[in-house]
């Protein structure tokens, strides 16, 4: 699992969070609520008055993310008037843009914002932002819960999403290197083992039914 842990871990950023922001914005993703109590955590510490839950009903979940990851945090104790809910974002551009727009129907025109995701997330998602924003851009930083990709892989397990987090990581990575060509993101830094990982992953045809089998057969402390 070596590879999957380069990619994880160049896929992973993890910025200093603004010490105060306008608004802290949540991607969506399926069931997961871990990006949830990352942004509860950083409400209660007084970063940010208000959050925006962004994400769709998702066909294969059979759940709204952003009211999934709403309720999450509501159950963690955020006021509800602290909570804005973007239910229509049916990608990671969109995310950003309505997520914009739901602040600035508020009122907000944000100058700081914190960014939170899954942790494999994050590059992307600060990329996404960056390059989807309206000008001037805010200052941004990016963030998550704090798992390396062993205990976050055992915690997608535990949703039986395993095999979807490792088939999202490559592509992921390919969506980063090509994005920027099409303003779809900003440009990223080059990483040599990142790139060598990924070419002997692909190499290797790392499809659905060999994830699987690797998750079946591998163990957590192997490299």
């Amino acid at each position: 699992m070596c590879d999957f842990r380069t990619i994880y871990d160049y896929l992973r950023v993890d910025t200093p969070v603004l010490p105060s922001a306008d608004a802290i914005v949540v991607g969506g993703s399926g069931t997961r609520v871990d990006m949830a109590d990352r942004a509860a955590e950083l409400f209660y510490q007084g970063i940010a008055p208000i959050i925006v839950f962004s994400g769709f009903s998702h066909p294969k979940f059979d759940v709204n993310e952003s009211e999934l990851l709403a309720d999450r945090a509501k159950e963690l104790g955020v006021p509800e008037l602290a909570i804005i809910c973007e239910p229509r974002a049916t990608n990671t551009g969109l995310n950003i843009k309505l997520a914009e727009s739901a602040l600035r129907e508020r009122g907000i025109v944000a100058q700081k914002v914190v960014l939170v995701h899954k942790p494999y997330m994050t590059r992307r998602f600060l990329a996404t932002a960056e390059a989807q924003w309206s000008r001037p851009l805010p200052v941004f930083s990016v963030t998550s819960v704090f798992d390396d990709f062993e205990q976050y892989l055992q915690r997608e397990e535990s949703l039986n999403l395993g095999d979807i987090m490792l088939r999202s990581m490559l592509k992921d990575y390919a969506v980063i290197k090509t994005h920027p060509d099409q303003e779809y993101q900003s440009v990223q830094p080059e990483s040599k083992a990142a790139e060598d990982a990924y070419k002997r992953l692909t190499a290797q045809g790392f499809e659905e039914q060999t994830i699987n089998h690797t998750l079946a057969t591998t163990k957590f402390h192997q490299s």
